[in-house]
């Protein structure tokens, strides 16, 4: 018995902290969507090494076959050097159609102004209120993107991130699906004005401990316990929300339990009769 109970607790240790790589899958449905989209979402990679050049992620990238990946801030941080972030990029913009928005550790490292010309020679897209019309599969698609919140502070524009959801809000085109990329999730009144029909976000590290078989995470940064906002796929307000828990696993000090690093994977379908 007592062998017994030190295997099952060997085991409940080992799924707690459980680092590896996971890929999530969600599944939305649209009467705007013709042919399948797929969206594959990394964030807050926070310089985080997954192998030499990144080759766990890339592998798990290729085996979910996506039509585009975008990439929804931190992937930067502003504590450690480069690592592995612009070789992340460099491969994914060489395979895919890829998006990028700054986070708030963009901001705070200071590359967040740099990076316009850096991604451009990687051929990945930076959105900083813009929207871009682009087809996949048939489906005319609409991607946008915003800065972190934070820009506002950083940049020392009171209004600046408030002026990018107005662009992308006032966008033509406003009878394509659109997908909004903005770093954090709770923010949801701005998700709203920015009139999309999905935000996809990250940010809340999937709430760093969670609880098995709970959506939510016990505490996010900007959210406090318990938070509504920390992984998965939330109807909100006639829009739908996807939260990446993120890639993470070094950069924050409070290790990740029962709440593996991910790779969300999107499938956008046409409505089903």
């Amino acid at each position: 018995m007592k062998y017994l109970i030190i295997a099952v607790l060997l085991t409940v240790l080992y799924i707690a902290f459980n680092q590896r790589l996971q890929t999530t899958f969600y599944e939305i449905e649209s009467h705007k969507i013709k042919n399948r989209v797929r969206i594959a979402v990394l964030g807050d990679l926070h310089c985080e090494l997954y192998g030499k050049n990144q080759i766990k992620i890339i592998k798990a990238i290729e085996k979910a076959n996506p039509d585009v990946v975008v990439f929804t801030g931190d992937i930067f941080d502003k504590h450690c050097k480069d690592r592995g972030s612009e070789t992340l990029l460099k491969l994914v913009g060489e395979r895919y159609k890829s998006f990028f928005v700054n986070g708030n550790h963009e901001f705070k490292r200071g590359v967040a102004n740099t990076l316009p010309e850096k991604l451009k020679s990687l051929n990945v897209t930076h959105l900083r209120g813009e929207a871009i019309k682009t087809e996949i599969n048939g489906t005319p698609i609409v991607f946008c993107g915003v800065d972190d919140i934070s820009c506002n502070y950083f940049m020392g524009e009171k209004d600046l991130f408030q002026s990018q959801i107005k662009k992308v809000a006032n966008r033509e085109d406003k009878n394509l699906y659109s997908v909004l990329l903005c770093h954090q999730p709770q923010i949801t009144k701005y998700h709203k004005q920015s009139d999309v029909d999905l935000v996809i976000s990250g940010h809340a590290h999937g709430g760093q401990w969670r609880l098995p078989f709970l959506r939510n995470g016990l505490f996010c940064p900007d959210e406090g316990l318990f938070p509504k906002y920390s992984a998965g796929l939330v109807k909100n307000n006639g829009y739908n929300l996807v939260v990446t828990r993120g890639l993470a696993r070094h950069a924050v000090p409070i290790p990740r339990i029962f709440n593996r690093p991910e790779i969300a994977v999107i499938d956008l379908y046409c409505v089903k009769h």
